[in-house]
């Protein structure tokens, strides 16, 4: 993963047959990733190291190294890095939405408008703020 990276996608549908998509996502301390939600696919986030706050259908939740978080499909998820970042492993079944964010990591500078059309192709729906 290069440093500058803030998704590198570690499996995917076509590495685990269909079972499994993996994905490690670094966050800068107070980086807000879009809220989303993924209405077919759980969400395992493992934090690595530093921490945040996950709001997950409005309820708040810190997590910290080694702590684990589930988020099942369909519920509205938001992540604030805290001030040390964050640096954490998401595990997706089943997989999808991890092409989505090699997709979106490769195109920094992307407008909304794609941004939004493809979140839609891969399975994710990003609220707005």
């Amino acid at each position: 993963m290069d440093p500058h990276d803030s998704f590198a996608v570690l499996a995917d549908a076509a590495r685990t047959g269909g079972a499994v998509g993996i994905v490690v996502c670094v966050w800068e301390a107070g980086q807000e990733p879009p809220p989303h939600t993924m209405p077919g696919t759980d969400q395992v986030f493992v934090v690595l190291g530093g921490g945040c706050v996950l709001a997950v259908d409005g309820h708040d939740l810190r997590v910290g190294p080694g702590e684990v978080a589930f988020v099942p499909r369909g519920s509205r998820v938001a992540a604030r890095a805290d001030g040390a970042g964050c640096r954490m492993l998401v595990v997706l079944v089943p997989p999808g939405p991890e092409a989505y964010l090699a997709t979106v990591s490769a195109l920094p500078g992307i407008s909304p408008a794609t941004l939004l059309g493809l979140a839609a192709d891969h399975g994710v729906v990003v609220h707005p703020r």
